[in-house]
């Protein structure tokens, strides 16, 4: 049975043997007929995706039947000539990238009926692109691959990484695991300083920190991020304002010190959700609850 991969490398395996596929053409092409997910991927579009990447003038050597005809000797599936086009028949179980986004999909059906289920399908569907990602965007997709479409799919599935790889923290973060999920959420938010999605890492941290019971260590993130901010001339997100502010309210009204550390653990755990709604997600903690956009006591 073959393999294909296009997240950390783009090649082909056979029973766990790499498929040797060298010559740059072949292994663009290889990536265009995958990445059209079973759907026939007409000559000309294999032209321009092919070849997008070529200087103006270049002399192209071989054409795509030739391409297609090299390709089709080192394969073990299908890949046949239809009326629209050519067309390689692959099960999607069997190309990391489609497995990635099946799993993603499962996982978000799942949301509102299991969350514990839902989280473990973002995992292995993460685990796809490698065993320890350090950014929030995911390491680089199609590597090597260079010209306007593969710059175009490589940023897709870089979106689609980070979309997932945020949801998944997020509901980790509401199933209780606050603890286990800090240092992830610090790795996270400092190799993304500059990031658009900082902020929301800095949320997630915050109320993991809060969760866990250190609160000052959740004010001290969003001080950074206030005077970082305030040296660009930007607004800090609202959410983290509003965020900051309940935390400091709540922190002056708990006595943290240790010989209370047990008692407190017994009380509610601040950030849990008691409500999910059109208007926002609502947390309860102690006698305060912290909906996002206001807050009540």
């Amino acid at each position: 049975m073959t393999t294909y991969e296009l997240l950390q490398r783009i090649g082909a395996r056979t029973e766990g043997e790499v498929i040797d596929i060298k010559r740059p053409q072949l292994v663009r092409l290889l990536a265009v007929l995958l990445l059209a997910k079973g759907k026939p991927v007409s000559e000309m579009r294999l032209t321009e995706r092919i070849f997008d990447d070529a200087r103006p003038g270049e002399v192209r050597t071989q054409n795509i039947q030739t391409l297609v005809s090299l390709l089709r000797a080192v394969l073990s599936d299908p890949l046949d000539k239809v009326a629209a086009g050519y067309l390689l028949k692959v099960n999607p179980e069997r190309v990391d990238a489609l497995r990635f986004e099946e799993r993603v999909t499962r996982a978000r059906e799942l949301l509102g009926t299991d969350h514990t289920e839902a989280a473990r399908l973002f995992r292995v569907a993460l685990q796809e692109w490698g065993p320890r990602v350090e950014e929030l965007c995911g390491p680089e997709p199609l590597p090597g691959l260079k010209g306007d479409w593969a710059e175009h799919e490589r940023n897709t599935l870089r979106s689609q990484y980070r979309e997932a790889l945020l949801q998944c923290l997020e509901i980790e973060l509401e199933s209780g695991r606050h603890e286990r999920l800090i240092p992830e959420l610090v790795r996270l938010s400092n190799a993304d300083e500059t990031g658009r999605d900082h902020q929301e890492l800095a949320r997630l941290l915050m109320l993991a920190y809060a969760r866990a019971g250190r609160v000052p260590e959740a004010l001290s993130v969003y001080r950074r991020i206030a005077e970082r901010k305030q040296e660009m001339g930007l607004d800090v997100d609202p959410r983290l304002t509003q965020l900051y502010r309940y935390l400091i309210n709540e922190e002056k009204a708990t006595d943290l010190s240790p010989k209370n550390a047990e008692s407190a653990k017994s009380g509610p755990v601040f950030g849990d959700t008691i409500q999910n709604g059109d208007h926002g997600r609502i947390y309860q903690a102690g006698s305060m609850v912290f909906h996002e956009g206001r807050e009540d006591r």
